[in-house]
């Protein structure tokens, strides 16, 4: 039976009991008008509004409907009687509607405020709105419990909040130096994601501070756009001290706060060089040189990264500035940009074959498939260069036409 509820209509059967055949219910009884009466709220009695039908058919179930109005009070009384007095007996019916709104909290749905004893809420949708202060409080007390778990189903998001829709504060972890943790965002699968940060309309995706970190942890793949604050605790600039062949030193950020890192820390990085000497001073070498790092090394807080091909950077009395692309470290503003793998002079700086970097080897096969070639009968095969100034490719081959020996000139 459905819940009788203050001011809405109500509808709800009953049985009559046969006059003549006691205790036996009466089936397809006679109802006339006059025969059930109601009572709201303590108000006088009154014909029931619609006369109460047998429902289905031919059955002993007598449908009653209440109007609104009718279920408009706290107690609604209802009596039966018989006016012609030959087919059944009296009845009486009392309801108590719920209220449409309904103050609860769990102690009030379960009935204990003890542990263990919580109420577990099925709903198919809970819609809270608030004018002011705060909507919903979601809080556990007990250690490596947790306040709020939102999951939504596969490609939609568990939470989505407009404005400044959700506000995360983590409690006190006693066995972590670093405090709770306000927002835990984790995928459930390896092409799932953590966190969506999405702006609309000129605001942040992602705003974060903090008193002593913004952002820790590890930041894995490219970066797109711009970084404005402190990320993490080193700088992604290396100010060079000295240089010579395939290698650079130097020290990342402050070297009286940088710790040392571990061999290798940043093989697999792009050096570029920003500028050389005092920012907004004349530049001392070319900007842009970019170099990958095959091998790091550590000689206390003076980090040696070996490099290929050769360095060309020349420090002065003041340092060198350079980035060192694809490590989410330092002052990231508008003047020094996040590089990545994706920067196209990264990619073709790249080495893919021995010592040929990915702009050599297109060199090397534009020539063979656009260039002008000659000697073929010769056993001497040439390629040219599509402007047609050099030999690229200068190959000696069998009488089976088999390459024997090949020369090139991929500058």
């Amino acid at each position: 039976m459905s819940i009788p509820t203050y001011g809405v209509a109500y509808d709800f059967c009953i049985s009559l009991t046969d006059q003549s055949n006691r205790p036996q219910f009466k089936s397809s009884p006679t109802i006339a008008a006059g025969d059930f009466k109601v009572s709201t709220a303590g108000g006088a009695y009154t014909d029931l509004t619609t006369i109460p039908d047998v429902y289905p058919a031919a059955s002993a179930s007598v449908r009653i409907s209440l109007s609104a109005a009718e279920m408009t009070g706290e107690i609604i009384n209802i009596i039966g009687k018989d006016a012609a007095g030959a087919e059944w007996d009296d009845v009486f019916v009392c309801l108590t509607p719920e209220p449409v709104a309904r103050a609860a909290n769990l102690t009030q749905i379960d009935g204990l405020a003890t542990n263990g004893n919580n109420a577990t809420l099925n709903l198919k949708m809970l819609n809270v709105i608030n004018d002011s202060g705060i909507a919903i409080v979601s809080k556990s007390t007990a250690s490596s419990t947790i306040g709020m778990l939102c999951e939504g189903g596969p490609g939609v998001a568990g939470v989505s909040a407009g404005g400044a829709g959700m506000k995360c504060l983590g409690g006190n972890l006693y066995s972590s130096p670093w405090g709770g943790i306000g927002l835990d965002c984790r995928a459930g699968s390896v092409s799932g994601i953590g966190l969506v940060a999405q702006s609309d309309s000129g605001g942040y995706g992602l705003y974060a501070y903090g008193s002593v970190a913004h952002i820790k942890g590890s930041l894995t793949g490219n970066i797109i756009g711009n970084i404005i604050g402190t990320v993490g605790y080193e700088s992604s600039l290396l100010y060079v001290l000295s240089s010579s062949s395939n290698s650079v030193s130097g020290y990342i950020g402050d070297t009286g706060s940088v710790s040392t890192r571990p061999t290798d820390f940043y093989k697999g990085k792009f050096v570029t060089v920003i500028y050389s000497g005092t920012p907004g001073t004349a530049y001392y070498n070319d900007a842009g040189q970019t170099r990958l790092v095959t091998e790091s090394s550590e000689t206390g807080e003076i980090t040696t990264l070996t490099v290929t091909p050769d360095w060309s950077v020349v420090p002065r009395t003041t340092n060198c500035l350079c980035q060192i692309s694809g490590v989410a470290f330092g002052n990231i503003d508008s003047a020094v940009s996040v590089g990545s793998v994706t920067d196209p002079t990264s990619i073709w700086a790249y080495v893919v074959d021995g010592t040929r970097t990915a702009v050599q080897l297109m060199r090397g096969m534009v020539s063979a498939l656009l260039g002008k070639s000659s000697g073929h009968a010769a056993g001497t095969p040439k390629y040219r260069n599509i402007a047609d100034t050099k030999d690229v490719i200068d190959a000696t081959t069998d009488v089976d036409g088999n390459r024997t020996n090949v020369n090139t000139d991929l500058s």
